[in-house]
């Protein structure tokens, strides 16, 4: 798609598109127009990175999102996530939350005084839930990197628990945007989607995920290179040929063969 403005979560407003309100308002909007079967398999891959990324048990990858509803920012009737039994917080951001790093275990065990004087309930940034869990989503994009206090305020406002109770309790999932992305082309890859208006969703998203700088690694493509030039046949040229004139000084003849690419590609 050559026009952004074509892509269903594309505006005109230049100036603040690429904001993460509005990348977590596209996501949340195709996870609610999408089949529950796609939505369920698309979730349950994201939680399943998580769970092997901190090594945590495979309880939370196994919930069931085909009924799943959906809210953003603080419109949500506030018992839901106080009441629930399945209370979970996904970050997802550039760079994944490392659970494994001792700074991050200690600022998580060990929340600064200020986070208890702020005066203020913290906003998450959207909501994936139903009877039986609560998923509060925390998003990030570009530089800006997860805050710890920002979740701990998230856990205590919201779920009247500890960030360090989540944690414990493998209730703490970390992703980023290139697991979105792959999830995404996996599913496509496979042609999982049930309906071409599904298709045609996907590949929506995943270009606008790809407005903010993300992108997977195909490879590349050696068999579209141009063909190198035959430095052997400027040699050849007349001595008053304005090629000459210009590399005066230059012996040509010395130079060495060029990279034969077809081998590059070939090679283990």
């Amino acid at each position: 798609m050559t026009d952004k403005h074509l892509n269903l979560f594309y505006t005109y407003n230049r100036d603040t598109e690429l904001i993460e309100n509005n990348l977590t308002r596209a996501f949340i909007v195709f996870l609610s127009a999408v089949s529950g079967e796609t939505r369920h398999r698309l979730l349950s891959a994201l939680l399943e990175k998580s769970r092997k990324m901190t090594r945590n048990p495979a309880n939370i990858a196994r919930l069931d999102f085909t009924n799943a509803c959906f809210a953003l920012q603080a419109n949500i009737d506030r018992s839901i996530p106080h009441k629930s039994s399945g209370k979970v917080l996904l970050t997802i951001s550039t760079e994944p939350l490392d659970l494994s790093s001792r700074l991050i275990a200690t600022e998580i065990a060990q929340p600064h005084e200020d986070n208890d004087e702020r005066g203020f309930a913290s906003v998450p940034d959207a909501w994936i839930y139903d009877d039986t869990y609560c998923i509060l989503l925390e998003v990030k994009v570009g530089d800006y990197r997860l805050n710890i206090g920002q979740l701990h305020a998230h856990a205590k406002d919201w779920f009247g628990l500890s960030l360090e109770h989540l944690r414990s309790h493998h209730a703490l999932c970390p992703v980023t945007w290139i697991d979105v992305l792959e999830v995404l082309d996996d599913i496509q890859k496979e042609r999982a989607c049930i309906h071409p208006v599904e298709e045609t969703l996907l590949q929506h998203i995943k270009e606008f995920v790809g407005y903010y700088g993300y992108r997977l690694f195909v490879g590349i493509d050696f068999g579209a290179l141009h063909a190198p030039p035959d430095f052997a046949l400027a040699a050849l040229l007349p001595s008053d040929s304005l090629i000459d004139k210009l590399l005066a000084g230059i012996n040509l003849q010395d130079l060495k063969p060029p990279p034969d690419f077809i081998l590059a590609l070939t090679a283990q």
